[in-house]
């Protein structure tokens, strides 16, 4: 598992830093780095999807070539039955390829969508869209507990459309 850290605003490296597979200079950088990007996912399942309708569309010019062939062969023999047997049979194939494909890009469909829901909810700003805050003292390290600070320290105060600076008056 790699490991990332983005413990801020530093001037020296910390020891996680140093044991980090990748050191982030900020903790939104370090979400930038572990979130993938929707756009290349995207365009990810878009050549998937070329190449499987790419491979669809082969399969079914090797099944009509199969299908000439077969006609073909029963005609010099004369069987009828037996070419009608061979149709219902490649009519009931194209039928099921058919189907197969329209079920894996329904499933590519629902797998791109829920790609697309996981990033938004693991993007910081639809976080503090959601109504909560990042709270960070002045040298930028985060709040993570109110008991951490004291009366008259300053923090700054990230919302999801602005930011804000306070001085701590009550803890509880």
């Amino acid at each position: 598992i790699p490991v990332i850290t983005g413990i801020g605003h530093e001037r020296d490296q910390s020891l996680a830093d140093l044991a980090a597979d990748v050191a982030a200079h900020t903790p939104t950088a370090a979400a930038a780095i572990a979130v993938p990007n929707l756009e290349e996912l995207q365009l990810e399942l878009a050549g998937g999807l070329m190449r499987l309708r790419q491979a669809i569309a082969s399969q079914l010019l090797d099944q009509q070539e199969l299908l000439q062939s077969i006609r073909r062969r029963l005609q010099v023999y004369g069987v009828g039955k037996r070419l009608n047997r061979e149709l219902q049979q490649q009519v009931w194939l194209q039928q099921r390829l058919l189907q197969s494909i329209q079920n894996r890009l329904l499933h590519e469909q629902n797998h791109q969508k829920f790609l697309a829901q996981t990033l938004e909810s693991l993007d910081p700003k639809a976080v503090l869209r959601r109504g909560y805050a990042l709270v960070q003292r002045e040298n930028g390290k985060v709040v993570r507990r109110g008991r951490s600070l004291a009366l008259g320290d300053e923090v700054r105060i990230q919302l999801s459309e602005g930011k804000l600076k306070a001085v701590i008056t009550e803890i509880e």
